[in-house]
């Protein structure tokens, strides 16, 4: 009986269905308007996507794209912040824009940061570049280290 059960686990996590692009985005909303100290469910489920999404590119092109969408201004800091963590570890050139828009503001710029700095693309340094002309204090310094932890010269 033991060995029943544990092949038919086995067999239905074989025949995992891949989520479906409105639950990404479902899960991805809630993520977007998450205030610290409520539900962490949609965090939980968002992290376990971008762990599947490693190997899985449709996946994780769905996902990017569903939280680049999401940075937005009517998103929470916390859920921008989580969002810009998990694009730290997925994001590609796609979800440049989206966090251009990040360095636009002195108080979302560590964020930004954040997420631009494990972003493979080379034009992830041209858009730390642009934003050294247009920022200052404390909000610049934290690019020019950005720019340094990528070693772009």
């Amino acid at each position: 009986m033991k060995t029943q059960i544990a092949n038919l686990l086995i067999a239905i996590s074989l025949v995992a269905v891949q989520p479906r692009a409105e639950d990404i985005a479902g899960t991805v909303a809630a993520v977007a308007r998450y205030e610290s100290g409520s539900d962490t469910v949609p965090l939980r489920k968002v992290e376990q996507l971008v762990t599947e999404s490693l190997t899985n590119k449709t996946l994780r092109i769905q996902l990017e794209n569903a939280l680049a969408s999401a940075l937005n201004d009517s998103a929470s800091v916390e859920g921008r912040r989580f969002i810009c963590q998990q694009l730290a570890v997925i994001g590609t050139e796609a979800c440049l824009p989206a966090i251009n828009a990040l360095l636009d503001k002195p108080d979302t710029v560590g964020i930004a940061c954040l997420a631009l700095a494990r972003n493979p693309s080379p034009k992830a340094d041209a858009v730390l570049r642009s934003a050294t002309l247009k920022l200052e204090g404390t909000a610049l310094l934290q690019v020019v280290q950005t720019i340094g932890a990528r070693r772009d010269r």
